[in-house]
Parts: C-alpha cells; structure tokens; sequence
C-alpha cells in the first residue's frame, strides 16, 4: 500500500511537472521575408517618422513544448519592443487575447506611448478590440507568409500595426498613433478597408516569459500571432489533476487484488 500510494503521488507529480514544463517555448528568430518600410507611432521617437523592418517573421522551434510548430512564419504585435535576428527568445505557449494589451507599448488608439499622468492603465476596451481586429487581418491573409511575396508580407505587419494602435472602443480604426508609409502601404490599406470589425478570436499569442531577456536596448521581446488550429492547447491544472485521478481506481482495484492475494 506504501508502494502504491508513493507511486500514485509520484504520476501526479510528473504529470503536473509535465504540464508546466510544456508551458513555455523558446524560438530562433530568422527572415521570414522583411522589407524596410517607413512607420511614426504617436511619442515614440520623438514622433518622428523612421525606418523599420516589416514582414515575415521566421521562428524555429528549438526547445521546449512541442505542441507549437517547429517552424513558423507570423508577424508581431508590438512597435516598441525588439526582436533580433539570429536570437533566441522564450515565450509562453500560445495565449489567450482576453485581458492582454500589449508590452511596449499598450495597444488601443487611446493608449499613449509612453502612458502620460493620469493614463498610466490601458484601455481594456480599446485594446481588446484593436487584438481582434489584428487577428481578423492575420487569419485572412495569413497564407502571404508562407509565400515569396516580400511585398505582401510587409502589408500584413502593418495593416496588423495599424489595427492595434488605431482602433478605437467601438473597434472602428479612428485612431492617429500610427501611420505608415512605402511599397508595401497601398496593400495594407486595402487589407485594412476590408475589416468587418465583428470577429472574436479567442487567441493566440506567443507572449514573452519572462519580458526581459537581455536585449541591448532594454526593451522586451515583441509578441507573435499564431493561430490556434496550428498549435496543441495546454491543459488546465484541474484538467490535469483529472487525468491523473483516473489513475486512483486502477490503484484501488490493485489494492483489492493484493488484499485477496494476502487473505488466501
């Protein structure tokens, strides 16, 4: 009985041990197709406009839960926070959109860069509508990322920024923090004059974990849009805990067994 009930604790220790492992994910960041393209967010930069790369994001899985692709192409959600190529960064596995805003800086065409007095919370209901609409565009036009189409790829990063930092409560883009400009521009506004504004996805986004992860210039690495049919869900803790409990009548049904076996 010793035995049993050592080895019952055992499995649910290595079940949730398992579980939270799985949790986390680290990916090589490559060129996934990137162009330069000219963008200006509102307080970033002295709100001057500046090149940026934007595109395709290439990422290679290269430790940790294998339920997410090894190999990937997506674009990020986040201006002022950095990826470099040829790095490596942890992530949480794909999460859900609910309660997020961003982390550099806050999504939403009523959030400010960086927060003034008096803002320094985000505005959930702006943000929450400014992800989905980001989502509408990346679910609908996610298959450029897999092309060769450079041009095309750089369209979808900012018809994908100009969602998150222009769209307002109502999930109309009414916003002005952000504006862009280059090859890729007429693409992106045509992408973005399609929007029905009445999508609700409820994720994912590979979010970094933990934020700071040694960049040079101090800021966090960028989230990445994944979509959910491309990755395996994580299992809740009481999920968890449930499955390893199915475990305890074949223990009780063994316990019965050895009790014949002693009687006899």
């Amino acid at each position: 009985m010793k035995l049993l009930a050592q080895g019952l604790a055992l499995t649910l220790i290595t079940v949730w041990s398992v579980n939270q492992a799985n949790a986390t994910v680290s990916y090589y960041i490559g060129n996934g197709g990137l162009e330069y393209d000219t963008i200006k967010l509102a307080g970033y930069n002295g709100g001057n406009p500046f090149s940026a790369l934007a595109g395709g994001i290439a990422i290679t899985r290269t430790g940790g839960d294998t339920g997410v692709p090894s190999s990937y192409v997506t674009v990020c959600t986040d201006v002022g926070g950095t990826l470099y190529l040829g790095w490596t960064y942890s992530y949480d596995k794909p999460v859900a959109f609910s309660g997020l805003s961003g982390v550099n800086p806050n999504w939403g065409a009523d959030n400010g860069f960086p927060a003034s007095p008096g803002n320094d919370a985000p505005d959930m209901t702006s943000a929450s509508k400014a992800i989905q609409n980001a989502a509408e565009l990346f679910y609908a036009h996610f298959d450029v990322l897999n092309g060769n189409d450079t041009i095309a790829k750089a369209a979808l990063q900012l018809a994908v920024w100009d969602a998150i930092y222009n769209t307002d409560a109502s999930g109309a883009l009414t916003g002005t923090r952000f504006a862009f400009s280059g090859s890729a521009a007429a693409l992106a506004n045509t992408w973005l004059g399609e929007l029905t504004h009445s999508t609700t996805y409820t994720g994912g986004l590979l979010y970094p974990d933990p934020l700071n992860q040694g960049n040079p210039n101090g800021e966090p690495p960028q989230e990445l849009l994944m979509r959910t049919q491309d990755f395996a869900p994580v299992p809740e803790p009481t999920t968890v805990l449930a499955g390893a409990l199915l475990l305890l009548p074949f223990g009780a049904s063994t316990l019965r067994i050895l009790r014949k076996r002693q009687a006899k």
